[in-house]
């Protein structure tokens, strides 16, 4: 699971860094940042980030986690949304791209972002989305084993997709080959190894390696893979129906077969959608 969309607590998650949306003085705040000073012991922490000096907008600085179950906290401080007209987008996925980094070299397995700058900072919440999970997924593309999370509070209907595409015919008569063989003959055709197709599909290298080995896969990876490999979407009820007689019934099924209909094969777009549903992320 590379990248996980959900509404959980960011201090009481298990995992490795945590992320705090900071200001430049790495002074304790309100919102996000404010929950963690508290959680993690606001005396040691301020002194913590007072002997850094501060971080400037975009980039990001590291301490220990104190009193938090993640070992470090790593803080960035995002732009101050100004219409879009300062640079806010590449400032804010400079926040992703250097908090990832840090994770990286602290030998980080897991780690949980905020919204960044999608509070008092005033960033559209659907815009500073788009810009963490293409920044995330940029960066996972690239190999890493990081799992990540990215941590979503309030009304789910701001990231309904305005593009999200109607209802589809489908073809119920066509022959579906198995997963199984598409899968193997991607992995021969294009022989890039099975790396981009975890990140494509959001699912772990070991599950993309078994399901190549001929493992049976669940409904989650059918669609995952559906999205990687950029399946029809006509083909989705019978590779649904291989994996089980409700697994064509799977809410997600229609969203996902939506996509692909117009050829918006993108994961994590779908995945968001998926969360604005209420509705479990594709992983």
């Amino acid at each position: 699971m590379p990248l996980r969309i959900v509404s959980s607590d960011l201090v009481t998650m298990d995992v490795d860094a945590v992320v705090n949306a900071a200001n430049n003085r790495l002074a304790q705040g309100g919102g996000v940042c404010g929950a963690i000073f508290r959680a993690a012991g606001p005396r040691e922490l301020a002194e913590a980030c007072q002997a850094l000096g501060g971080c400037p907008t975009g980039e990001a600085v590291i301490t220990s986690g104190f009193a938090l179950y993640a070992k470090y906290i790593i803080h960035t401080v995002g732009p101050i949304w100004e219409g879009g007209r300062r640079g806010e987008p590449k400032l804010l996925k400079s926040c992703y791209q250097n908090s990832l980094n840090l994770a990286k070299k602290n030998a980080c397995k897991s780690i949980a972002f905020p919204l960044i700058s999608a509070g008092i900072f005033g960033y559209p919440r659907a815009l500073a989305a788009a810009e963490a999970i293409g920044a995330i997924s940029t960066f996972l593309a690239t190999g890493h084993s990081l799992t990540v999370w990215l941590t979503i509070f309030g009304d789910k209907s701001d990231f309904i997709d305005p593009d999200m595409p109607p209802a589809f015919e489908s073809k119920p008569d066509t022959q579906v080959r198995s997963l199984f063989e598409l899968l193997t003959e991607n992995l021969k055709t294009t022989g890039s190894g099975a790396a981009p197709i975890a990140a494509a599909s959001n699912l772990s290298l070991d599950t993309i390696e078994s399901l190549a080995q001929g493992a049976a896969p669940t409904a989650s990876e059918v669609l995952g893979l559906s999205v990687a490999l950029g399946l029809p979407a006509w083909s989705l009820p019978g590779l649904l129906t291989s994996v089980g007689s409700e697994a064509p019934n799977d809410p997600r099924a229609s969203v996902v077969a939506r996509y692909l209909a117009r050829g918006l094969a993108d994961i994590h777009r779908i995945n968001l959608t998926l969360f604005a549903m209420g509705l479990a992320d594709i992983s």
